[in-house]
């Protein structure tokens, strides 16, 4: 079935939302994860995959400033960095000549977030889910995060940021694929396993790659697990 919606709605939803925002005296510096949170109709991936056609398109940019190195990380050596986004003026001016039918769009949907399709539930009984092996759902969930726990494991620029708390979630991460090899799931082991050290590394390192792979990710899980 098709989606409702093109990327150039999720783009357009974006500026509208930052125009939104500068010119009621909001803030002007917009994290991805700010998109995230605020712009809940449209699923995660879509949106970090339409920040990046929109930078682009020289309609918004992506600032970016490194965090402090830490000495014992090595020479020269990044912990991470901070980005955030700004609307600019070609964004500005697409938002003002937008349709007003557009406009009534963007408004109607962005007032629906709490209907959105990216929304992971967390279950409130122990139910069980079937995993069917062979089906696409179960072979991209399952690529997904394996991709999510290799560059997790490798990207040794998050050691000193998250400390101990890394090695806990790569083992959270690493205990959840092995129960995707049985043929069910407890949906509550499931999300303190899966669902919530993905939750945990896009809130913290939504600006990197690990944080866009664990966005795909927990979307795929949800779908395969019926969270969303």
């Amino acid at each position: 079935m098709a989606e409702p919606f093109s990327f150039s709605d999720v783009k357009s939803a974006i500026l509208f939302f930052m125009h939104r925002e500068c010119m009621s005296g909001g803030r002007v510096e917009f994290s991805q994860s700010t998109f995230f949170d605020e712009i809940k109709c449209f699923p995660r991936n879509y949106i970090h995959i339409a920040l990046a056609q929109l930078v682009k398109e020289d309609l918004i940019d992506r600032v970016t400033v490194p965090l402090t190195p830490d000495p014992s990380s090595g020479r020269g050596q990044k912990v991470a960095e901070r980005a955030w986004y700004e609307i600019r003026e070609p964004g500005i001016h697409l938002v003002n000549n937008l349709e007003p039918e557009d406009k009534d769009l963007i408004i109607a949907r962005l007032e629906l977030q709490a209907e959105a399709s990216s929304s992971v539930v967390v279950p409130a009984s122990d139910r069980v889910v079937t995993l069917d092996h062979n089906s696409s759902d179960y072979k991209e969930a399952v690529s997904s995060l394996e991709k999510v726990i290799q560059e997790f494991r490798k990207d040794h620029h998050l050691d000193n940021e998250l400390g101990h708390e890394k090695g806990a979630l790569l083992k959270a991460l690493e205990g959840g694929r092995e129960l995707l090899d049985d043929t069910t799931i407890n949906l509550r082991i499931g999300t303190a396993l899966i669902v919530e050290p993905l939750k945990r590394i896009i809130e913290k390192y939504d600006q990197v790659l690990v944080g866009a792979l664990a966005a795909t990710a927990l979307g795929l899980i949800a779908k395969l697990l019926g969270l969303g």
